[in-house]
Protein backbone atom coordinates (compact mmCIF):
# COMPACT_ATOMS: atom_id res chain seq x y z
CA UNK A 1 0.00 0.00 0.00
CA UNK A 2 2.95 2.49 0.75
CA UNK A 3 4.49 1.84 -2.12
CA UNK A 4 1.40 2.53 -4.31
CA UNK A 5 0.94 5.87 -2.52
CA UNK A 6 4.57 6.27 -3.24
CA UNK A 7 3.62 6.30 -7.10
CA UNK A 8 1.09 8.28 -6.84
CA UNK A 9 3.01 11.17 -4.86
CA UNK A 10 5.87 10.75 -7.37
CA UNK A 11 3.39 10.97 -10.22
CA UNK A 12 0.51 13.70 -8.56
CA UNK A 13 4.20 15.75 -7.97
CA UNK A 14 5.70 15.13 -11.96
CA UNK A 15 2.18 16.17 -13.24
CA UNK A 16 2.45 19.53 -11.18
CA UNK A 17 6.05 20.23 -12.25
CA UNK A 18 4.48 19.45 -16.00
CA UNK A 19 1.77 21.81 -15.97
CA UNK A 20 4.57 24.59 -13.63
CA UNK A 21 6.86 23.87 -16.80
CA UNK A 22 4.45 24.38 -19.61
CA UNK A 23 3.07 27.61 -17.64
CA UNK A 24 6.57 28.92 -17.49
CA UNK A 25 7.00 28.60 -21.13
CA UNK A 26 3.94 29.77 -22.43
CA UNK A 27 4.08 32.92 -19.79
CA UNK A 28 7.96 33.47 -21.28
CA UNK A 29 7.00 32.87 -24.85
CA UNK A 30 4.41 35.34 -24.49
CA UNK A 31 6.41 38.17 -22.96
CA UNK A 32 9.35 37.62 -25.70
CA UNK A 33 6.59 38.12 -28.43
CA UNK A 34 5.70 41.28 -26.64
CA UNK A 35 8.50 42.62 -26.33
CA UNK A 36 9.33 41.99 -29.98
CA UNK A 37 6.26 43.51 -30.13
CA UNK A 38 7.67 46.69 -28.51
CA UNK A 39 11.10 46.81 -29.83
CA UNK A 40 8.87 46.76 -33.67
CA UNK A 41 6.67 49.56 -32.15
CA UNK A 42 9.61 51.70 -30.46
CA UNK A 43 11.69 51.36 -33.48
CA UNK A 44 8.84 53.15 -35.66
CA UNK A 45 7.65 54.92 -33.13
CA UNK A 46 11.78 56.76 -33.55
CA UNK A 47 11.62 59.54 -36.09
CA UNK A 48 14.29 59.28 -39.11
CA UNK A 49 16.45 62.35 -37.50
CA UNK A 50 16.23 61.08 -34.51
CA UNK A 51 17.55 57.25 -35.74
CA UNK A 52 20.20 59.47 -37.78
CA UNK A 53 21.27 60.95 -34.10
CA UNK A 54 21.12 57.37 -32.29
CA UNK A 55 23.01 55.59 -35.71
CA UNK A 56 26.17 58.60 -35.46
CA UNK A 57 26.74 57.88 -32.04
CA UNK A 58 30.26 56.50 -31.65
CA UNK A 59 29.75 53.80 -28.75
CA UNK A 60 26.75 52.82 -31.67
CA UNK A 61 28.99 52.54 -34.18
CA UNK A 62 31.63 50.86 -31.97
CA UNK A 63 29.25 48.20 -31.01
CA UNK A 64 27.63 47.00 -34.17
CA UNK A 65 30.88 48.16 -36.34
CA UNK A 66 28.90 49.30 -39.16
CA UNK A 67 29.72 52.32 -41.11
CA UNK A 68 26.11 53.87 -41.66
CA UNK A 69 27.85 56.21 -44.08
CA UNK A 70 28.16 53.88 -46.39
CA UNK A 71 25.23 51.87 -47.55
CA UNK A 72 26.69 48.33 -49.50
CA UNK A 73 22.82 47.03 -49.86
CA UNK A 74 21.47 49.87 -51.95
CA UNK A 75 22.90 49.81 -55.88
CA UNK A 76 21.60 51.71 -58.27
CA UNK A 77 21.28 50.41 -61.30
CA UNK A 78 24.93 50.44 -63.89
CA UNK A 79 22.73 50.76 -67.34
CA UNK A 80 19.84 52.11 -68.68
CA UNK A 81 17.81 52.30 -71.76
CA UNK A 82 18.91 54.35 -74.37
CA UNK A 83 16.35 55.14 -76.98
CA UNK A 84 19.65 55.23 -79.41
CA UNK A 85 18.30 55.23 -83.22
CA UNK A 86 21.05 52.98 -85.44
CA UNK A 87 20.84 53.19 -89.10
CA UNK A 88 23.26 51.25 -91.52
CA UNK A 89 23.78 53.04 -94.54
CA UNK A 90 20.51 54.71 -94.15
CA UNK A 91 18.48 51.96 -93.18
CA UNK A 92 17.41 51.78 -89.27
CA UNK A 93 18.31 48.64 -87.68
CA UNK A 94 15.42 47.56 -85.13
CA UNK A 95 16.52 45.72 -82.30
CA UNK A 96 15.03 43.06 -80.36
CA UNK A 97 16.52 44.90 -77.13
CA UNK A 98 16.95 48.29 -76.85
CA UNK A 99 20.42 50.19 -76.50
CA UNK A 100 21.54 50.58 -73.47
CA UNK A 101 24.33 53.65 -71.75
CA UNK A 102 26.82 51.75 -69.45
CA UNK A 103 29.32 54.14 -68.28
CA UNK A 104 28.00 56.93 -70.38
CA UNK A 105 28.93 54.71 -73.24
CA UNK A 106 26.04 53.67 -75.67
CA UNK A 107 26.21 49.94 -76.48
CA UNK A 108 24.22 47.80 -78.67
CA UNK A 109 23.03 44.79 -79.28
CA UNK A 110 26.02 42.52 -80.89
CA UNK A 111 24.22 40.16 -82.99
CA UNK A 112 21.82 42.62 -84.33
CA UNK A 113 24.19 44.85 -85.30
CA UNK A 114 26.99 42.59 -86.85
CA UNK A 115 23.81 41.60 -88.73
CA UNK A 116 22.51 44.54 -89.76
CA UNK A 117 26.19 45.29 -91.12
CA UNK A 118 26.16 41.99 -92.52
CA UNK A 119 29.08 40.27 -90.34
CA UNK A 120 28.66 36.85 -89.48
CA UNK A 121 29.59 36.08 -85.68
CA UNK A 122 30.73 33.52 -83.57
CA UNK A 123 31.07 32.70 -79.90
CA UNK A 124 32.97 30.17 -77.87
CA UNK A 125 30.86 29.70 -74.65
CA UNK A 126 34.06 28.15 -72.44
CA UNK A 127 36.33 31.35 -73.45
CA UNK A 128 34.04 34.18 -73.54
CA UNK A 129 35.12 34.78 -77.23
CA UNK A 130 33.18 36.63 -79.89
CA UNK A 131 34.49 36.32 -83.58
CA UNK A 132 32.90 39.00 -86.00
CA UNK A 133 33.82 38.61 -89.73
CA UNK A 134 33.07 40.71 -92.90
CA UNK A 135 35.20 39.82 -96.28
CA UNK A 136 38.72 39.61 -95.18
CA UNK A 137 38.16 41.79 -91.53
CA UNK A 138 37.96 40.42 -88.89
CA UNK A 139 37.63 41.73 -84.79
CA UNK A 140 37.71 39.15 -81.37
CA UNK A 141 36.34 40.32 -78.37
CA UNK A 142 35.81 38.62 -74.81
CA UNK A 143 33.12 39.26 -72.27
CA UNK A 144 34.39 41.34 -69.89
CA UNK A 145 37.56 42.78 -71.45
CA UNK A 146 37.93 45.81 -73.03
CA UNK A 147 41.00 44.09 -74.94
CA UNK A 148 39.32 44.29 -78.65
CA UNK A 149 41.97 42.39 -81.91
CA UNK A 150 41.30 43.99 -85.12
CA UNK A 151 43.03 41.68 -87.54
CA UNK A 152 45.37 40.35 -85.38
CA UNK A 153 46.19 44.01 -84.00
CA UNK A 154 45.27 44.72 -80.19
CA UNK A 155 43.68 47.90 -78.83
CA UNK A 156 41.71 48.48 -75.71
CA UNK A 157 38.16 49.55 -76.52
CA UNK A 158 36.08 51.75 -74.12
CA UNK A 159 33.96 49.68 -72.83
CA UNK A 160 34.38 45.73 -72.30
CA UNK A 161 31.18 43.36 -74.17
CA UNK A 162 28.71 42.47 -71.64
CA UNK A 163 25.98 40.41 -71.20
CA UNK A 164 22.71 42.42 -69.84
CA UNK A 165 19.13 40.53 -69.74
CA UNK A 166 20.88 37.57 -71.50
CA UNK A 167 21.67 39.83 -74.49
CA UNK A 168 25.83 40.37 -75.95
CA UNK A 169 26.13 44.10 -75.82
CA UNK A 170 29.44 46.12 -77.19
CA UNK A 171 30.05 49.50 -77.93
CA UNK A 172 29.07 50.17 -81.95
CA UNK A 173 32.20 51.84 -82.33
CA UNK A 174 34.18 48.61 -82.20
CA UNK A 175 32.20 47.42 -84.99
CA UNK A 176 33.01 50.40 -87.18
CA UNK A 177 36.67 49.95 -86.76
CA UNK A 178 36.85 46.68 -86.77
CA UNK A 179 34.33 46.19 -89.63
CA UNK A 180 35.95 49.34 -91.56
CA UNK A 181 33.04 51.34 -91.39
CA UNK A 182 32.46 55.32 -90.50
CA UNK A 183 29.91 56.48 -87.82
CA UNK A 184 27.97 59.55 -87.18
CA UNK A 185 26.28 60.07 -84.34
CA UNK A 186 24.13 63.09 -83.53
CA UNK A 187 22.51 64.39 -80.33
CA UNK A 188 20.01 66.46 -81.68
CA UNK A 189 17.74 63.09 -82.59
CA UNK A 190 19.89 60.64 -80.49
CA UNK A 191 20.94 58.86 -83.55
CA UNK A 192 24.08 56.79 -84.96
CA UNK A 193 24.95 57.07 -88.69
CA UNK A 194 26.75 53.70 -89.35
CA UNK A 195 28.03 53.67 -93.46
CA UNK A 196 29.97 50.60 -94.70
Amino acid sequence: MRMMGGHYLIRTILKILSLLLICFIFFSSSQVIAEEKNLIKLEYDYSSEEMEKWMENPLVKKQFAISFDNDSTVQTPSYKKSGLNVYVNEQKITFSSEPVIYQNINLVPLREIAKGLGATVTYDKSSGTVGVKKGVRELTLTLGSKTVYYNGSTETTSAAPKIINGVTYVPAQVFAKGLGASLKFSSSNNSLKITI
